[in-house]
C-alpha cells in the first residue's frame, strides 16, 4: 500500500504540472491591433530613382581592362626595378648621391651609343697589349698587307682578321662610300651602307670581325683562310666598282 500510494502521488504532481504549465512562464496575451493611427504610404521619388540610374557611382558592370602587352610588361618591370633598386639605395644621403651619379652615367653611355660612338676597333681588345699597335689617326698610314702578313706568319690570326678589316673600313673611307671617323661604331657603317651593294658582304664580315676579336673567339688556321678570302674577294669588289 505505500509503494501504490507514492505511485499516485508522482502521477498526480505529473499531471498537475502538465495542467498548470511549466514553472516560471506565465501565459502571452495579444497585443491589440492599432487601428486608431493612420497609415501613410510612401514612394520613391521617379526623378531621383533617374538619377541614380544614371549616376557612374551605381554602375556595377565589370570593366574589360585590356591585356598588357609585351613591351607594357617589359616597361612595368623596369619601373619595378628602378623603384626597388633605388628605393633602398636613397635612404641615406651618401646612398642618394651615389644613385644621381650611376643614373647619369647610364644616361651618358646610353647617349654615346645613341650616337654611334664607342671604342673603335682600333681600341678595342686593349687586354691583349701586345695585339694593340694601332692608333686611330694610323688607319690611312699603314701598311696594312705588311702588317697582316706579319701577324698571319706568327699564329696571330685573331690580330690578323682585326687588320683585313680595318683595311676595308680604309678602302671603304678612299672610295667614299662611308665617312670613317674615330669612335664610329661598325653598326654606323652597315647603317651608312644600307642602300648600297656592299652592305650584306660587309654586314657579315662585320660579325666575324666582331665574334673573333670583341668576343674572344679563337681563330684556327683554317678558319682564318676562308675569312682571308672573303676579305680579299670584297676588296675586290670595291676596287672593281
Amino acid at each position: 500500500m505505500g509503494v501504490l500510494r507514492i505511485y499516485l502521488m508522482m502521477v498526480t504532481v505529473v499531471f498537475a504540472v502538465i495542467l498548470a504549465g511549466a514553472p516560471g512562464v506565465t501565459a502571452r496575451t495579444a497585443v491589440p491591433r492599432d487601428t486608431a493611427s493612420a497609415v501613410v504610404a510612401r514612394a520613391f521619388s521617379g526623378s531621383r530613382i533617374e538619377h541614380y540610374r544614371h549616376s557612374p557611382a551605381f554602375r556595377y558592370e565589370a570593366s574589360v581592362t585590356p591585356a598588357a602587352g609585351l613591351w607594357d610588361r617589359i616597361r612595368y618591370w623596369i619601373r619595378w626595378f628602378l623603384s626597388e633598386l633605388f628605393g633602398a639605395a636613397t635612404g641615406t644621403p651618401a646612398g642618394r648621391i651615389v644613385s644621381v651619379v650611376v643614373l647619369m652615367g647610364a644616361i651618358a653611355y646610353l647617349a654615346t651609343r645613341m650616337a654611334g660612338v664607342r671604342q673603335a676597333p682600333l681600341d678595342r681588345g686593349t687586354r691583349h697589349s701586345q695585339e694593340v699597335f694601332l692608333s686611330e689617326s694610323d688607319i690611312h698610314q699603314v701598311d696594312f698587307t705588311k702588317a697582316i702578313a706579319t701577324a698571319a706568319s706568327t699564329g696571330n690570326f685573331r690580330l690578323a682578321v682585326r687588320l683585313w678589316y680595318l683595311s676595308t673600313l680604309k678602302q671603304l673611307s678612299d672610295k667614299k662610300v662611308i665617312d670613317w671617323r674615330p669612335g664610329k661604331t661598325n653598326y654606323a657603317y652597315l647603317t651608312e651602307l644600307a642602300s648600297s651593294p656592299y652592305r650584306g658582304a660587309f654586314g657579315s664580315l662585320t660579325a666575324d670581325f666582331e665574334s673573333s676579336w670583341y668576343g674572344d673567339q679563337p681563330v684556327r688556321q683554317e678558319r682564318y683562310q676562308e675569312l682571308e678570302q672573303q676579305f680579299r674577294r670584297f676588296h675586290q669588289q670595291i676596287a672593281a666598282s
